[in-house]
């Protein structure tokens, strides 16, 4: 004769199915990361806790022209920064670094020298309450920055008409 209650019976089916959740979770986290990280269509980079590139994802390869195996156990700031931009951007990464959210927009650059308007988002990656790294995305701002100056421009050439 069973002597568990209904609610027992219940609190155990789920005490199981919680297990069974929580293995398939660990089982899967990596495909899972992969995978959000692969179709996104905003450029990301995840970087270690001494600043270098761990992985990173297609729209990042894209948006920069450089491939991950160059770039992995590298700095990321080595490739899309230029010698006028590095100190920025290894600030940037340090504060990333120190596990504060970063949000800046700036100048990167292309591997063939043309220049990347981007904002940056660089959050912490903490794992079981402890920094692990960081991800960086880089949100293209290009076509943005670039109809901002031509407005400007015909805002200056109107305003030079009208005086």
């Amino acid at each position: 004769m069973n002597t568990e209650s209904g609610i027992e019976q219940d609190n155990r089916k789920a005490e199981a199915m919680d297990n069974r959740i929580d293995f398939v979770s660990r089982s899967q986290q990596r495909a899972v990361f992969e995978a959000l990280l692969g179709s996104s269509p905003v450029a990301v980079v995840y970087i270690d806790m001494q600043g270098f590139v761990i992985t990173c994802n297609p729209a990042f390869e894209s948006l920069f022209g450089y491939s991950l195996d160059e770039m992995r156990g590298r700095s990321v700031d080595e490739f899309v920064s230029s010698s006028a931009t590095y100190e920025e951007a290894r600030n940037l990464t340090f504060q990333a670094g120190d596990a504060k959210i970063v949000r800046k927009q700036t100048i990167r650059h292309h591997r063939n020298g043309s220049r990347v308007d981007v904002e940056i988002l660089g959050m912490p990656v903490l794992v079981e309450g402890q920094a692990a790294g960081f991800l960086a995305q880089y949100h293209d701002v290009t076509h943005l920055k670039t109809a901002e100056r031509t407005a400007s421009n015909l805002y200056t050439s109107f305003r030079l008409l009208m005086d």
